[in-house]
């Protein structure tokens, strides 16, 4: 997988909680033993709150660089 959203008007009803459920589901039929993602921690939609409510745990941090160029 590898981006997942829900559009504004459809948050809050699970939706993506659903999806990312059927798809761990999925990955552990077929044998994987563990799931990773990463995730923008300054997310305004609530990212980090929906996989931490899923099980998932944070095992690394990493910052992210930028310059501008002009």
């Amino acid at each position: 997988m590898d981006e997942i959203g829900v559009i504004r008007g459809w948050r809050q009803r699970g939706i993506a909680s659903a999806l990312i459920a059927a798809a761990m589901r999925a990955f552990r039929d077929e044998g994987l033993e563990y799931a990773k993602l990463g995730v923008d921690t300054e997310n305004p939609t609530g990212a980090l709150r929906l996989y931490e409510n899923l099980g998932f745990y944070s095992v690394r941090r990493s910052t992210a660089f930028h310059k501008a160029l002009g």
